[in-house]
């Protein structure tokens, strides 16, 4: 296996249950038995990765062996933390009868799906943009597709958003605005003479704007990062995956490889399981004439699950040796 073709991060995404969790594990174990330094990342809020190697991970990065980490994203920890951060910030700005409220709110805005979402995107790019050098291949596995798109789409307005924000700070409105309208308030205490809380606020939307750029440059550069979309041969599963495309295809992007996982053996003695043959061989020929013009893996469904560090490896051999060029 020679993967010197194989972009330094991957993201794999796909239908639920159709085999992600499995196929970029199986990647990590693969590439990190090569002797590669592989970090393999989890945004998928229903973690299955501590049931795939039987440990208990966390927030923070686990090590595995001397070439595999691994890292579960809590956007829920994230969130609070994120918010906690800000609230704090906006205790310098009000009066101190209006901290509960602030904490109130902070804490109704942490649970929130958006929050939860902006959360996990800020951790994912830190790790991107300032973690990644330390490793060979990045593996990220993430939550069904409609969330696997968001992450692709989410940097350009999220970098949008800060440069605006920065943009008003540099001219000094914003700080202005805010100020201006705040409760409770000494004047001589929030009019920040020296530019001190304007220029903290500057330096945190430039490094936010900085670091948006460097994740939106590297999910474009197809050299360096790839999309796999896994599937099984099925109606719903080929048509979400197409659907996938194209909305890919709108931003500009386009998988790097098609996973077609679980396919059934050819032929069966048993009545009931050639007559399921049969139909997926339909949409195995479907999935090979719509797909094929990508790098393509066709993996046979394995008589057992694949939770043992041996068939992670056969998996993920598997699937590296379809589709590195």
């Amino acid at each position: 296996m020679n993967s010197k073709q194989l972009p330094k991060v991957l993201f794999v995404g796909g239908k639920g249950g159709v085999g992600k969790s499995t196929t970029s594990s199986a990647i990590a174990v693969a590439l990190s038995n090569a002797h590669n330094k592989v970090l393999l990342v989890s945004t998928d809020p229903a973690h299955n990765l501590s049931d795939i190697f039987d440990v208990k991970l966390k927030n923070t990065t686990t090590k595995i062996n001397e070439n595999l980490n691994i890292i579960e994203i809590d956007s829920a920890l994230e969130a609070k933390t994120y918010v906690n951060h800000v609230a704090k910030n906006m205790r310098g700005f009000v009066s101190a009868t209006s901290y509960d409220r602030i904490d109130d709110y902070f804490t109704k805005v942490a649970d929130s799906s958006s929050t939860l979402e902006a959360a996990l995107f800020e951790r994912l790019t830190t790790i991107l943009t300032k973690e990644a050098d330390e490793y060979d291949y990045v593996i990220i596995d993430t939550a069904p597709t409609g969330h696997t798109l968001r992450l692709f789409f989410m940097p350009k307005e999220l970098k949008d958003w800060s440069k605006t924000l920065l943009s008003m700070q540099e001219r000094g409105g914003m700080s202005e605005k805010v100020l201006g309208h705040l409760e409770g308030g000494d004047k001589n205490r929030f009019s920040d003479p020296d530019g001190f809380i304007r220029g903290q606020l500057i330096e945190v939307l430039d490094e936010r704007y900085l670091r948006y750029s460097a994740f939106s440059n590297l999910v474009k550069d197809p050299k360096k990062c790839g999309i796999i979309l896994v599937l099984n041969a099925s109606k719903l599963a080929i048509a979400e995956t197409e659907r996938a495309i194209q909305s890919l295809d709108k931003k500009g992007l386009k998988p790097y490889a098609i996973v077609l996982n679980k396919v059934l053996p050819t032929d069966s003695e048993d009545e009931f399981l050639s007559s399921r043959i049969a139909q997926e061989a339909e949409y195995v020929s479907q999935s090979d004439k719509m797909f094929s013009r990508y790098h393509y893996a066709k993996i046979p469904l394995f008589k057992r699950d694949i939770i043992t560090k041996e068939s992670l490896e056969v998996f993920g051999k598997s699937v590296l040796d379809s589709i590195i060029e």
